[in-house]
């Protein structure tokens, strides 16, 4: 299993058959959103244990939104 992380809920967003919960990382300023089944029962205040299976991430190298996905392989055709 995947080493774990514990954050702190800040917000959960109620969406109907999904939900956003906004988690808090010790040492970042901005959360980590992360997107689960309705039957996840996340309270804000709460502490949790976050898994992270990164083998279908996408990690990008900027913030603007033409920046460079990082996981695609070597001259892989990328529409702008």
């Amino acid at each position: 299993m995947p080493p774990s992380l514990t954050m702190t809920v800040s917000v959960v967003e109620l969406m109907g058959d999904h939900q956003y919960v906004y988690l808090m990382c010790k040492g970042q300023d901005k959360p980590l959103i992360m997107k689960c089944s309705a039957k996840h029962q996340a309270v804000p205040g709460s502490e949790i244990a976050v898994h992270c299976d990164l083998t279908a991430a996408h990690v990008f190298g900027g913030t603007d939104e033409h920046a460079p996905t990082l996981t695609l392989p070597p001259n892989f055709p990328v529409q702008q």
